[in-house]
């Protein structure tokens, strides 16, 4: 029997910490969390991939980006994603679409009771629309 979906990634009562797909959340099982933006069309303008804020923890995380260039040819447009902690950005990535597919990752420590915002955008200023899935995981600490 599958479990019944329930709001924000959790299962009802008897089926906690069930996949029900993506979420704009940070989800927790046991001391490890994960977070997956789902698909997100990013243009010349900032889109949120992610966001959430954690509770009363702090975390040690890996966060992956990984993109896709809408195009079938190569335009030369570079993708782009800013982290940001309580409203300071906080790091970011810049990576090359040279093959229009590519995938990017790093570390973050992210202390408690903090807002995160993962943004993406096409950062070379060029028409084609990127597509983004972010995918958090990690260890939280009590």
């Amino acid at each position: 029997m599958a479990a019944p979906s329930g709001p924000g990634g959790g299962g009802p009562v008897g089926f906690a910490n069930s996949f029900t797909g993506t979420a704009q959340a940070l989800e927790l099982i046991g001391d490890h969390c994960f977070g997956y933006g789902g698909k997100t069309g990013c243009t010349n303008t900032p889109s949120t991939c992610l966001e959430f804020t954690t509770g009363n923890y702090y975390s040690v995380v890996d966060l992956q980006f990984l993109w896709l260039n809408s195009s079938d040819e190569y335009t030369g447009d570079d993708a782009l994603m800013f982290v940001y902690m309580n409203g300071t950005s906080v790091g970011g990535m810049l990576a090359g679409s040279s093959h229009n597919l590519g995938r990017e990752n790093t570390q973050f420590v992210i202390p408690p009771y903090t807002d995160v915002k993962v943004t993406g955008e096409n950062a070379s200023g060029g028409a084609t629309e990127h597509f983004m899935w972010v995918m958090l995981t990690g260890r939280i600490y009590r």
